[in-house]
């Protein structure tokens, strides 16, 4: 009882508002498919005016979105009136069949009444015509908007932010290509120059050796002794010929 009342009190206004939009639609349609091929705004040749201008056609979209949710919600409505009601008197409302405005509300009346028996949501067969135009009209409206959203000044793509280099990276850094692979000259040079030290004779250290693999340690240790004991056989050489000498 409580939903019916509150039913009673808001059906007026929506069948109000769903009277206004259809009205204003059939109207802006007969504008603008009465006077021949739908010419968008921005696409017309040069001295010829478009059918809506850009905001017309956008007021226009909004209109008939705003059409199909009330309707959809009249319905769902419409349907639940008709379940809590006990009696079918039980759903009317507006018994003057006006609107709080004073205009005459387009609902369901019986033969003989002012009072609104049940709220026209104007989805039924004898407004199948208005339908069919107003979907040619989305269609035609639909056309007219941009297919794809305009690029935000000062936004750099995905693809160029890879090709730029971090800032603040050292000298010799290039930038990471498509694949991700990082070229640094700076890089290449210190391997270069630790390779020449290694060629060059010198015999690493401790710490050297540490980072290198198991057997490369082996190798540089078995070189190391073979030089000390070397060296201790020249200088055992060296005492003899000493001795002899003297």
């Amino acid at each position: 009882e409580e939903w019916l009342l509150k039913y009673k009190e808001e059906a007026p206004k929506i069948q109000s508002a769903l009277d206004k939009l259809r009205a204003t639609i059939d109207s802006d349609r007969a504008k603008v498919q009465d006077g021949g091929p739908f010419v968008c705004d921005g696409a017309q040749p040069a001295g010829q005016e478009p059918s809506l201008t850009k905001a017309e056609t956008q007021l226009n979209l909004m209109r008939i979105r705003r059409f199909q949710v009330l309707a959809s919600d009249c319905v769902n409505m419409r349907d639940t009136a008709a379940k809590v009601a006990g009696k079918p008197d039980e759903e009317a409302f507006a018994p003057s069949g006006k609107s709080e405005g004073g205009d005459e509300l387009k609902c369901f009346k019986k033969k003989d009444s002012t009072e609104c028996q049940q709220i026209n949501c104007y989805r039924g067969f004898e407004d199948q015509g208005f339908l069919d135009r107003l979907q040619l009209l989305k269609t035609q409206l639909d056309s007219c908007r941009p297919e794809e959203d305009t690029p935000l000044v000062g936004v750099v793509p995905e693809a160029e932010k890879s090709e730029v280099a971090p800032e603040g990276a050292p000298e010799g850094t290039q930038a990471t290509d498509a694949t991700g692979a990082v070229a640094t000259e700076s890089g290449a040079q210190g391997t270069e120059g630790t390779e020449g030290k290694q060629t060059g004779g010198v015999e690493p250290t401790g710490e050297t050796q540490k980072e290198l693999p198991a057997g490369q340690q082996q190798a540089v240790g078995f070189i190391g002794l073979v030089a000390t004991v070397a060296r201790e056989m020249q200088k055992a050489h060296r005492g003899s010929r000493c001795k002899e000498f003297l």
